[in-house]
C-alpha cells in the first residue's frame, strides 16, 4: 500500500510541476471515485 501511494504521489508531483492544476484535479477525482477497499 505504501509503495502504491508513493508511486501515486510521485505521479501527482509530476503533474503539479506541469502546473495543470485542473487536469491533476480531474485525474485525482477519477482515481478516487472508484472504491479500492
Amino acid at each position: 500500500m505504501c509503495k502504491i501511494q508513493k508511486i501515486i504521489n510521485d505521479f501527482f508531483n509530476v503533474i503539479e510541476k506541469t502546473n495543470n492544476e485542473k487536469v491533476s484535479e480531474g485525474i485525482y477525482i477519477s482515481w478516487t471515485q472508484p472504491t479500492f477497499d
